[in-house]
This record gives C-alpha cells, sequence and structure tokens, in this order.
C-alpha cells in the first residue's frame, strides 16, 4: 500500500505499508512428532478475517480423498478415517476480497498398521521332547525383534498368557517368566505382538510349552538299618517324569576313631560295593545321601541313616 501526501506548500511525502495476504490457520488432531498420524486424523481451519479457504485432500495410494470445494468463511472441522499406510497430502488455498491467493501444502506420514511380529526364543534350561518344548527351573522365554519395520517405531509388546483377554506389557529384550506351580508340570500358552507409538497392533505370535517343576524320584536299596558287608550290592536309582540328569551320591563310614567318604557321580541308576569304592573298612556305620537331577535342574536330596558294616 503506498500512501502520497502534499502539504500547502507543495510539498509531497510518500509512505508504504507492506501488506501480504496471510494463510488460513489449520490445526491437525492426531498427528505426534515428524508429522506422522494413524489411520485417522482431523483438522479445523481457520480463514484470515474477510477471507475463505478451499481444501483438497491426496493419498498416496487412496488418490483424492476430500475436498472443500465452496468457499469456506468460517472456522470449520472435518476429518478423514480408514486411512491406509502411506503419505496424506492436505492442500488449502487461501484468498481475500481482492482476488489474491496462496497455496499451503501439509504433509503426513500415515501409519496404519504394524506388520513387524516379535521373536520368542526359549532361553536357560529347556529341552525339546517330542515336539513340546519343556522349562526348567531357571528356564524363560526371551522377546525380541520389538520393532516397527517402515513405520513411527515400536512402543512396547502385549503378550497374552493362556489366553487371558488383558496384556502383559513387555520391552523389547525382556525375559519372560511363564505361570507355573512348584513341585508340577504346567502348561502354558504366549502370544505377543508388536504395538507401535500410535497404538497399532501387529500379527500375534505363538510359543506354546511347558514349565517341569517335578523333582526327580530317589530310591536307595538296601533300606535303611540293614546290615551290610564291604560286599553288599548298593543301588541308588533316579528317575524323572522327562529325562534324568546326572545325578550324586556321597557315602559316608565312621566308627568310634576314623571315617572315610565317597562321592560317585550317575545318570539313572548307580550299582557298586564299599570295597569296589575302597579297601579296609571295618565295621562302623554307613550313611548315603544322594542328590537326585532331572535334565532340567530340578534337585530332590534323600539322606540313608544309615546302614551298619559288619
Amino acid at each position: 500500500l503506498e500512501v502520497k501526501a502534499v502539504d500547502n506548500a507543495s510539498r509531497t511525502t510518500f509512505g508504504y505499508t507492506p501488506w501480504s495476504l496471510v494463510s488460513t490457520t489449520v490445526v491437525a488432531t492426531g498427528v505426534q512428532a515428524g508429522n506422522w498420524a494413524d489411520s485417522s486424523i482431523s483438522w479445523t481451519a481457520t480463514p484470515p478475517t474477510n477471507g475463505w479457504f478451499r481444501t483438497t485432500t491426496q493419498h498416496s495410494t487412496q488418490g483424492q480423498i476430500g475436498s472443500h470445494s465452496t468457499n469456506q468463511t468460517t472456522s470449520t472441522t472435518w476429518g478423514q478415517s480408514n486411512l491406509q499406510s502411506g503419505t496424506l497430502w492436505l492442500n488449502v488455498t487461501t484468498g481475500d476480497s481482492f482476488g489474491r491467493t496462496i497455496v499451503d501444502v501439509y504433509v503426513y506420514t500415515i501409519d496404519a498398521d504394524v506388520t513387524s511380529t516379535p521373536v520368542l526364543t526359549a532361553s536357560g534350561s529347556y529341552i525339546v521332547l517330542s515336539g513340546t518344548e519343556y522349562l526348567g527351573p531357571m528356564g524363560r522365554i526371551a522377546l525380541s525383534n520389538v520393532v516397527d519395520s517402515g513405520g513411527i517405531g515400536a512402543s512396547h509388546a502385549d503378550c497374552f498368557w493362556n489366553g487371558a483377554s488383558s496384556a502383559t506389557t513387555y520391552a523389547g529384550g525382556a525375559s519372560l517368566t511363564p505361570p507355573s506351580t512348584p513341585g508340577s508340570t504346567t502348561s502354558y500358552t504366549l502370544g505377543c505382538q508388536v504395538v507401535d507409538l500410535l497404538g497399532n497392533e501387529g500379527p500375534i505370535v505363538w510359543h506354546n510349552g511347558s514349565v517341569d517343576l517335578t523333582l526327580p524320584n530317589v530310591t536307595i536299596s538296601p533300606g535303611a538299618g540293614n546290615t551290610i558287608s564291604t560286599n553288599t550290592s548298593l543301588t541308588f536309582t533316579v528317575t524323572d517324569e522327562l529325562l534324568a540328569g546326572t545325578s550324586t551320591a556321597t557315602i559316608y563310614w565312621s566308627n568310634s576313631s576314623s571315617n572315610w567318604n565317597t562321592t560317585v557321580s550317575f545318570n539313572g541308576t548307580w550299582t557298586g560295593t564299599l570295597s569296589s569304592l575302597t579297601t579296609g573298612l571295618t565295621d562302623g556305620t554307613v550313611t548315603a545321601t544322594v542328590t537326585g537331577q532331572d535334565w532340567l535342574g530340578n534337585q530332590r536330596t534323600v539322606t540313608l541313616n544309615s546302614w551298619t558294616l559288619n
């Protein structure tokens, strides 16, 4: 705008005032940092004083999905839903009463889904028998690959134990402990999915198995209170409902003036005599302590007290 002023002495002064068209104010709802949005987004647009606006909305795969084809002269709110992952453009044309126009383009990245899946892997003490995975006392499920490839980024993983309707939330890299009952073997189901920063949920991955906390069985023969000789056959047996591991038996002999002990390792059954372990034992008392262990680390300790060596 140019203003020319002339006074009575014919002196002239010029004044200049810049005058530009103000854009429509646009506020988006459902948008996170970096202009990420999920499958729904809404806007409120307010034109400048004595101005108007028109819009078109274009999606990279869905084409033109909306517009304001007539001049909007008041604050207006609208939205789009069921958007697919891709790029969304909102084109806003602002005009005034002098016929001037300006175009503003708003670009959004739509992240409507999660395609990544977590990885669930047994760790610690575990074994697979006949297609079933068994975890021992130190067995865990390692949760990894909690990522959102091509998306805004992963927030966490939602996991569902034994068909639960509500999820337990875990971070990537977590070590998961399945529900179990001491002294028993308990089956479990586990389903996990990636949840991104927009709340989109990915496909569920399942990992099923059992937790074996059942203790092995231990038997010692002959029974306590028997009189034995150095040539009596002694038997230690450890059995397990799944698979026995390496067990130990400690034999201790003593009399009024001396003592002796030794430890033998075995898997399943050990049979032997005192004479096969040492020489020179005389009359005295013999005890045996057997620590039975299964393949997964469950232990049961049984002490026989005692035999009489004669």
